[in-house]
């Protein structure tokens, strides 16, 4: 219960960091999609404010599933941890979408917002769950660099299924040489998130939870603020994960430990 207490007021900060720099991001002026009924009627502030407060209690909490596994201080472990979430959440922040009206405005400005987010929830997982100091060596050897070509082509293969056969929203048919780059780019760093936290926890299923928790909140936001189709979100979230899903499980298969 006591862990329940620092886990909910770790979100509720997160929350408030959150929200105050969200102020200091200038409006966007797309036209292309129509405002949410959160928008329209007022309650985006605090429909945000409530799922912000799950999303980041939620991903503090998970920390615990790996926290042992990861070196250093127990500063450097919510660190390491959050860190490897900004990049998760920031690679995906770069999707090209029509919606889009500037790079400053709809990419980079919410990266530095996530990512300070992200940073200041990983300072106060270190406050708040304080431990020795873990001493082993976080690297990647090459094998799993060479292996990681599995789920990032798995990924490609899925988004393109996804705007040549399911048609979800996207910017394939103007541009598709920037999206298939971006495509490569998220299925490398989502490959090295889940691998990294994978091999924090012990176990592939830890880093796979972790990474389709994080994908699921990261799109649930896009509802708060579009009137999206919940039908495409459902669809890109869930075809992500299985894409990174399966790719991380066949190189487990050949590492022999899937777990």
């Amino acid at each position: 219960m006591k862990n329940f207490f620092k886990i909910l007021l770790i979100g509720v900060i997160t929350t408030i960091f959150r929200i105050v720099i969200q102020l200091f991001i200038p409006s966007s002026t797309q036209t292309v999609l129509s405002p949410s009924l959160f928008v329209k009627d007022g309650t985006l502030p605090l429909a945000f404010s409530a799922l912000a407060i799950v999303a980041y209690s939620l991903i503090a909490a998970m920390f615990l599933l790996v926290k042992s596994g990861i070196s250093g201080t127990s500063m450097k472990q919510g660190l390491k941890y959050a860190v490897s979430l900004s990049f998760l959440w920031s690679v995906y922040l770069f999707e090209p979408l029509p919606h889009a009206t500037s790079i400053l405005k709809d990419s980079i400005a919410y990266v530095l917002a996530d990512s300070i987010s992200l940073i200041i929830m990983g300072l106060l997982l270190g406050v708040f769950f304080k431990s020795e100091e873990v001493i082993h060596g976080d690297r990647i050897n090459n094998l799993i660099l060479i292996l990681l070509f599995v789920p990032t082509i798995l990924f490609v293969l899925g988004r393109l299924i996804q705007y040549k056969v399911l048609g979800i929203y996207s910017s394939f048919d103007g541009e598709p040489l920037k999206t298939i780059l971006w495509c490569i780019t998220v299925g490398v760093v989502s490959s090295l998130v889940v691998n990294f936290l994978s091999k924090q926890g012990k176990s592939v299923s830890k880093g796979l939870f972790i990474y389709a928790v994080n994908l699921i909140f990261f799109n649930s936001f896009m509802l708060l603020v579009f009137d999206f189709s919940v039908v495409d979100l459902t669809l890109r979230t869930g075809i992500d994960i299985v894409a990174i899903s399966v790719g991380i499980g066949v190189i487990s298969l050949k590492k022999g430990n899937i777990k």
